[in-house]
């Protein structure tokens, strides 16, 4: 297959190398690729051309690799990014925990000496996702549309099990928002969770997905425990706890069914109404789960402070925990502080049956992943309920 639209630009400073990459992909049908030896002319060349690849290696004299994928960062191009790197596995750990937080979506590092099959899928992997997201439309959305949608009820719940290692049986369900738009379909948090402001709308959201997390729990008759998200903000509000008792009265849910996720990436604020909050939530059987932990502000002082239930590993640190060995540390590291402290362990970003047994090995009490169920509609909870 030719891929005549398809503009790589090459970077390596062994000439040889260099001809060797560029060789591989004319083989693969790429024809359109910009050469250069060096960091410095290769940026220059960023600012007057657009590419859909980048390929580079780390360590070259001049401009390193690393500033050059820093400053592409900076571009607002949306650059796929393939790394080809004689460097030890710390570094390229490293570079990939970067390339995350640089905000690259198409990003993959390769380990000289390079294979060709390895090679030639990676290439593919990256053009094809390269088409994909070409293909994602973006949407033309406000705060104000989205304070809209709450009011309108366009905003409905899908729920992904949460599976006892022990006994492989679905236990509780976490509540996901999705928007209903009606011109854009089912819209993901992706796509609006950033447009969420500081006058009152956390409090607003939080209200919708629990309210219709009870409606869809009672009109299905599903018997699983519920989980729903919550931000601190929500924690802030002096009436979070009235509305929480007053809405499960009114769909008689019982509260020592629910557990509420406090989201470990906010940043840490604490108040005498937040504690108080906190409290009553505790007394009244509603447990407090550590959302995402690992990836946020002052994760062991909230441990210490609130009275937690569950600690919730986060899926960056989950999914790639066979495979990466800083990953798989801090996921035992993770395991072993909550068993201590007696606290049920969730493993979250579970997608296959090898990171399944390993993370069951560390003592793991609940799984949640597509390998053990994607998030679906009410009625098919309900379904599964039946099985």
């Amino acid at each position: 297959m030719i891929h005549k639209h398809y503009k790589i630009l090459n970077i390596e400073d062994d000439l040889l190398q260099l001809k060797s990459n560029t060789f591989r992909l004319e083989y693969m049908g790429f024809y359109n690729i910009v050469e250069h030896s060096n960091a410095e002319d290769a940026l220059l060349e960023t600012l007057s051309t657009d590419f859909d690849l980048v390929i580079t290696d780390i360590d070259m004299p001049g401009l390193s690799g690393l500033d050059l994928i820093s400053s592409l960062s900076t571009q607002c191009k949306n650059y796929s990014v393939l790394v080809i790197t004689g460097m030890d596995k710390s570094i390229i750990d490293l570079v990939n925990s970067m390339a995350t937080h640089l905000g690259f979506n198409n990003f993959e590092v390769i380990a000289k000496p390079l294979q060709t099959d390895k090679f030639e899928k990676v290439i593919n992997r990256i053009s094809n996702k390269n088409s994909t997201d070409k293909g994602k439309r973006s949407y033309d959305l406000t705060s104000l549309d989205l304070r809209k949608a709450i009011l309108n009820n366009e905003l409905i719940n899908v729920y992904q099990p949460q599976v006892s290692f022990n006994n492989k049986r679905v236990v509780s369900v976490e509540a996901l928002v999705r928007w209903k738009h009606p011109q854009y379909g089912l819209l993901a948090p992706v796509h609006f969770l950033h447009l969420l402001d500081n006058h009152g709308m956390h409090h607003s959201l939080f209200i919708s997905v629990f309210r219709n997390a009870i409606h869809d729990l009672n009109i299905n008759n599903i018997k699983y425990n519920l989980s729903v998200n919550v931000s601190q903000e929500v924690l802030e509000h002096h009436s979070i706890f009235e509305e929480i008792k007053k809405i499960a009265k009114y769909g008689m849910f019982d509260l020592n069914r629910l557990t509420v996720e406090l989201t470990e990436s906010g940043a840490y604020t604490e108040s005498l109404q937040m504690l108080l909050n906190l409290s009553n939530l505790h007394l009244h059987g509603i447990k407090l789960s550590i959302d995402d932990f690992g990836t946020g502000n002052s994760s062991l002082e909230k441990l210490s402070n609130y009275p937690f239930s569950e600690l919730k590993i986060d899926r960056k640190f989950i999914s790639s925990s066979v495979t990466n060995n800083v990953n798989r540390i801090i996921t035992e590291v993770s395991c072993n502080l909550a068993k201590q402290l007696g606290l049920t362990i969730v493993a979250e970003g579970v997608e296959d049956k090898i990171t399944y047994d390993y993370v069951k090995s560390l003592g793991a009490n609940l799984c949640q992943g597509y390998f053990t169920g994607k998030p679906v509609s009410a009625f098919e909870i309900a379904t599964l309920q039946s099985q």
